[in-house]
C-alpha cells in the first residue's frame, strides 16, 4: 500500500473499531424516590417542584423528575422514566416556573431552604447503582416550621 491508502485505511479501521463499540447512549438505571423533611417526616406539596440529579464526574449528565403531591418522583434522562446514569450525584430542586412568587428563592423557602436551589449549596448527594433504584432524599423543613 502506498502511505495514503495507508493513512486511509487505518483512519478507516479506527473509525469502524469506534462506532462499532459506542453506540454514543449513556447507560441509565431506573431511579424513583421520596422527598422526606429530615426525620423522616412526610413531605407534601411538590406541585411544580423538580429534584435534578447531577452526576460528579464528567460530563456531569443531568436527570429530573417531577416532585408529585406525595413527595415521590421518578428521574427521567433523555426518556421518560429512563433514570440516571451510574455513579454518584449531587442533588437540587427547582420550584418551577408557576410559583407565582418574586423569586424562586421565595418560591423554594415555602416548601425547604433555598439553598437547595444550587448543587453547590444544597449538600445532597444520592449514589445510583447498577439495577433499579429507590433513593430517599432528605430536606431540612422550611424556615419557621
Amino acid at each position: 500500500m502506498t502511505p495514503p491508502r495507508l493513512r486511509r485505511a487505518a483512519w478507516a479501521a479506527l473509525v469502524l473499531t469506534a462506532a462499532a463499540g459506542c453506540d454514543g447512549r449513556v447507560p441509565t438505571y431506573p431511579v424513583r424516590g421520596q422527598v422526606v423533611y429530615a426525620g423522616g417526616k412526610p413531605f407534601r406539596g411538590g406541585g411544580g417542584l423538580t429534584v435534578w440529579f447531577e452526576s460528579v464526574a464528567p460530563p456531569h449528565h443531568r436527570a429530573s423528575g417531577e416532585v408529585a403531591e406525595d413527595g415521590s418522583f421518578v428521574l427521567s434522562f433523555v426518556e421518560a422514566g429512563s433514570g440516571a446514569p451510574e455513579g454518584e450525584h449531587r442533588v437540587r430542586f427547582d420550584p418551577g416556573a408557576t410559583h407565582m412568587q418574586p423569586s424562586a428563592e421565595i418560591a423554594l423557602g415555602k416548601k425547604m431552604p433555598p439553598r437547595y436551589l444550587e448543587y453547590r449549596t444544597s449538600g445532597l448527594k444520592q449514589t445510583i447503582a447498577r439495577g433499579d433504584n429507590v433513593v430517599t432524599v432528605e430536606v431540612d423543613p422550611p424556615a419557621g416550621k
